[in-house]
């Protein structure tokens, strides 16, 4: 039937999306990266070996493509019944950080263009939220976060973790590109007990007062309330003060950050994430085929 096309197509996806190398094969380091928004966190070692155990049935030491979906299609088995739902809602996320006006929305872009992967900003979330166009814009909620922002402060981390745990649910069996997120150390902590740990981090670096000349310039088209130039302080300061040593808990935690000179054209910052960044690699060549 059309719907067990559509049922395979997503199977055939998150396999894609959990073989990080690429190599058409699962692993048990490689089973323990998915997360979800279930609030469940990360499959432990034990809980992937235990998938492992039961879904490798050539003994192989890893799971290929029809074991995987021999495990997830068949209902007596007791780590489907235990796991499947959080491999079929599962998906990997990386972040995207830098400063106002450094190139994270075009980036992301082209990693939708040429790598496959879904592209999530926390920024647009909150200003989809206070958009007048749509019919919450006058809810409290809404208020609050148009005045944070038009202040350039940090919208509280609970708000921003409840509307992320709402709208990741849209991407079961994806890459996910987080975008200007963590905004603090808060939000970081936060994140990992809902969700668990990102793969890896990109890091966009780019002088203070280009950021400015390039948010000072988008405003001229953008319609945007926080792109002016009193407001676009603000943001550097609190991007200085409370987004910029999340960097250091990654490091902490062990998680890889990818520098990048965001002051070179988005071309050459693309052949610099190309030839730093083997995580994605994988992805971009699949994506390619």
């Amino acid at each position: 039937t059309n719907l067990d096309c559509l049922d395979l197509d997503s199977l055939i996806s998150t396999f894609r999306v959990l073989d990080k190398d690429g190599d058409g094969v699962l692993t048990l380091e490689e089973l323990s990266g998915l997360i979800s928004t279930t609030g469940v966190g990360q499959f432990s070692a034990e809980e992937a070996s235990e998938i492992m155990a039961q879904a490798d049935v050539n003994g192989s030491g890893s799971i290929d493509l029809s074991e995987f979906i021999a495990l997830l299609t068949n209902p007596t088995l007791l780590s489907n019944q235990k796991y499947g739902w959080r491999i079929r809602s599962g998906f990997r996320v990386f972040l995207v950080m830098g400063g106002p006006g450094s190139g994270k929305g075009t980036l992301c872009q082209f990693l939708t263009e040429r790598a496959g992967v879904k592209h999530y900003s926390s920024g647009d979330m909150l200003r989809d939220e206070v958009d007048e166009s749509n019919t919450n814009t006058n809810s409290p909620l809404a208020h609050k976060i148009r005045q944070i922002m038009k202040e350039g402060k940090l919208v509280p981390s609970t708000t921003i973790i409840a509307l992320l745990k709402k709208n990741l649910r849209r991407f079961p069996g994806s890459l996910v590109a987080l975008d200007g997120f963590p905004r603090n150390e808060e939000n970081y902590n936060d994140f990992d007990k809902l969700c668990g740990s990102p793969e890896f981090a990109l890091h966009i670096n780019v002088p203070d007062h280009v950021m400015v000349e390039r948010i000072m310039a988008r405003g001229k088209t953008s319609g945007r309330a926080d792109d002016n130039i009193e407001t676009a302080q603000k943001r550097l300061d609190t991007f200085h003060e409370q987004t910029k040593p999340t960097l250091k808990l990654l490091l902490r935690d062990g998680i890889d950050i990818y520098n990048l000179d965001g002051t070179a054209s988005p071309e050459e910052i693309w052949n610099q994430l190309v030839h730093d960044c083997p995580a994605l690699g994988a992805m971009i060549r699949k994506n390619m085929l």
